[in-house]
Order: C-alpha cells, then structure tokens, then sequence
C-alpha cells in the first residue's frame, strides 16, 4: 500500500511539473507576442511541431525583428534593416487575401498571424494554420500578403 501511494505521488509530481513548464513557456510567448502587437501593430509566430522551438517576428516603419525561442526562452534576437519599408502589404482591403489555400497539412508548424487593422478602428486579424514550411517558402502565391511573408522568410531565415 504504501509502494503505491508513492508511485502515485510520484506520478503526480511529476505532472503537475511538467504542466507548469508548458503553461509557462506559453505565458512566455503570450507575453512577447502582445508586446509586439501593441508597439508595432503586427507580429507573427512560427512554432514547430511539439513546441520546443519558435520564431517570433514583426514589422516596424524600417525594420523587421526576429526573436528566436528554445523551450519559450529567447534564445536570440536579430533585427534587420527592410529592403522595402512599404509595409501596406500587413493590411488587405479584401480579407480573402489572408486565406491559404495552399501548402496547410495536419502535423506542421502552427503559423500565427496577429495584425491590428487601424483602418478599421483596430480590428484584430487573427490566423492560425498548420503548415508545411517548405510549400510556403517555395509556392508562387497570387496573394500579395503571403508573396511577401514568404519572401521575408527565406531571406531572414525563418523557419
């Protein structure tokens, strides 16, 4: 009996450590991501499959500021002059235009876009999709939208 009621004790503890890393890691990235939506209107998140690692990204009037996380630690950050500043590519008039239609699978990495339309009193456009990073990165995309994340992405090296 009392072999048991360590082994369960045991198995609890362990638990309840594990679940505190994992909410943990996600307060973390919450935090940086709501920090980057409310300084520059826009942020998005790269995660692949299982969590462990990350890319958290956004777009500033001249730059463009990559966060690299390991287990929800910054493990790096890099900011980069733009090639091109116009930034008007983040908002679209026609919404069809986040849509992707191409390159979404079941056990990919989980693309988090989060831009803040202040044409339209601060309406927050929000998509998630599980992807393949590698369709992404090469498909020719008819949206101007995913033209230029994707450019971004495989010049600056995200993903």
């Amino acid at each position: 009996m009392k072999k048991l009621l360590l082994i369960f004790c045991t198995i609890v503890f362990s638990l309840s450590y594990s679940q505190k890393k994992e909410s943990q890691r996600f307060s973390t990235n919450k935090r940086l991501l709501n920090k980057m939506l409310k300084k520059n209107g826009n942020v998005f998140e790269l995660i692949a499959p299982g969590g462990n690692v990350s890319y958290i990204w956004t777009y500033s009037s001249n730059m463009i500021t990559i966060y690299s996380l390991i287990q929800g630690k910054k493990k790096s950050l890099n900011s980069y002059p733009l090639n091109d500043s116009n930034l008007e590519w983040l908002i679209q008039k026609d919404f069809k235009q986040y849509r992707l239609p191409d390159c979404q699978v079941v056990d990919g990495r989980l693309l988090i876009i989060n831009i803040i339309n202040k044409e339209e009193s601060n309406k927050l456009i929000e998509k998630e999709y599980s992807i393949d990073i590698e369709c992404l990165k090469e498909t020719e995309f008819n949206s101007i939208f995913y033209k230029k994340l994707s450019n971004d992405m495989k010049t600056y090296k995200i993903g």
